[in-house]
Formats: structure tokens, sequence, C-alpha cells
């Protein structure tokens, strides 16, 4: 196996990064009523009864929606250690977290009327694969969106200037959006929304380092701890000679497609 195939395939149960995984992705919750009105901008609540919530992780997305989809949520996610914080989180909300992978949902065929991905087109080896899985659960007119960095949104981010070899794993795996959008396209969706969307990550510098330094990202955690602290050191003294920093935004695409025909 090749360098970029063990760099994209992430094994998150060879980790522990579960324990702290929230903590350091956690987004305000306007944040998350925002990416939610996004979505329901595009997409008819009432045309959605069941959700697949694809690569849940720890179930940070199911919640919202759930409750704002007013819909039950299938969370599934190759990862045992974070499916079980998403199911010490979530009991009594209308949903289910099942083991499975993108290259073999363990659903029925148009079983799910949207498929939501977040943080999980870039770890994906086989994409039309997946792609094709997708299609297969979701019912005509299903609609399935992808929220996730490109390279175009790199520049947003503060933390790759100070951690050269996690940067260079997130500029291998990371899609163009353009690749997004034909991928999907040749394989029978059509777009219905592509957008980056702006959202605050953290409330001003000292936080963005708290969750910067909880290692939740995987290309932070592919890393040596020595480059790890020395980038930590980097960035605590690039934000020490900087004017008060209030909220720190990053930029994330989301791209919603539907089912043609």
């Amino acid at each position: 196996m090749d360098r970029d195939s063990q760099v994209s395939q992430f094994h998150y149960d060879c980790t522990n990064i579960h324990i702290d995984y929230d903590k350091s992705r956690e987004l305000p919750s306007e944040i998350v009523d925002r990416w939610m009105s996004v979505l329901l901008s595009e997409i008819d609540k009432d045309e959605i009864d069941r959700v697949l919530d694809l690569g849940c992780g720890t179930g940070r997305f199911t919640k919202p929606l759930a409750e704002n989809f007013d819909a039950f949520v299938h969370g599934v996610d190759p990862s045992a250690k974070m499916l079980q914080v998403a199911m010490d989180n979530y009991q009594g909300l209308a949903c289910d977290f099942v083991q499975g992978s993108t290259d073999e949902i363990p659903l029925d065929d148009s079983a799910i009327d949207m498929v939501f991905m977040s943080m999980v087109y870039h770890h994906v080896q086989d994409k039309g694969k997946a792609i094709d899985e997708v299609r297969r659960v979701l019912k005509r007119s299903g609609k399935f969106c992808i929220r996730n960095s490109t390279i175009e949104s790199m520049d947003s981010y503060y933390w790759p200037h100070f951690f050269p070899s996690a940067r260079a794993i997130e500029l291998r795996r990371s899609p163009h959006q353009q690749d997004i959008l034909d991928l999907v396209s040749a394989t029978g969706f059509e777009v219905v929304y592509s957008t980056p969307v702006q959202q605050e990550f953290a409330v001003n510098a000292a936080d963005y380092m708290r969750k910067i330094g909880l290692r939740g990202l995987s290309s932070l955690k592919a890393i040596s701890d020595a480059e790890f602290a020395e980038g930590m050191k980097q960035m605590d003294e690039f934000f020490r000679t900087q004017e008060a920093h209030g909220p720190i935004f990053e930029s994330i695409d989301l791209f919603i497609f539907s089912v043609d025909g």
C-alpha cells in the first residue's frame, strides 16, 4: 500500500481520537442552526422521513438533523469507538447507530429520503462505489448532501500553516470543488446547491488554540508528537504577535444533489 492510501485510510479505532473529538470540533449552537437553515432552504422537510447520517462519527449532526427535519436518522460509521460515543450521547433520540462503511451501506434499497455526509468524502477510498451505494439507498428524488473541506477552502484555515506534514496530508486527500460536482453528477444526480459556507469555528484565538490542541483532526493525529508540539508553539507565537482576535471563521463547502429521475 502506498503512502497516499495509508494517509487517506485513517483508522479511527486505532487511536483515542474519539475521546476529545466532539470538544475539538464543537460548533456554537447558532452555527449548527445555520447549517440546518441552509439545508432547509433547499430541501422540503415534508419530503424527508428518513435520513442517513453517513460517516456520522460521534453523531454531532445526527441530533440537529433529527430535530430540524422531524425525521428518523440512521447513523452509520465504520468506527466502533466513535459510534459508542454517539450511542451514549443520544439515547432516546429518534435515531439508531450501526457500524458500516460507504462501500456497503447496511440499509435496504430506496430506504432513505436524504443522505448527509459531513467531513467524510475525503476519507472515502472508492468514491464511485460510495456514490453508487448512496444512490441505491435513496428513494426517487432523494437528496444527497456533502459537507466537506476542499482544496479551494484550505487557505481559510490557520492551523495547516503550522503543521507542514499535516497540511501535506490534507492537500493529498482533499478534493477540488469541481471534482465533487463532476463525479456525483456523472453518477445520476443533479446539482441543487454548491456554495461554501462561512462558519465560526472559535470565539477567539485562545479558543482556537484549545480546539486544535485537542488534536481531534485525523491529519494532526497522523504526524509525530514532536511536530505537533512544535506547530502548537509556532501557532501560539503567531497569535501573540497579532492584535486581539475576535471570532475565527473557516470555510466549508456544501453540495446538495438530487437523484435524477
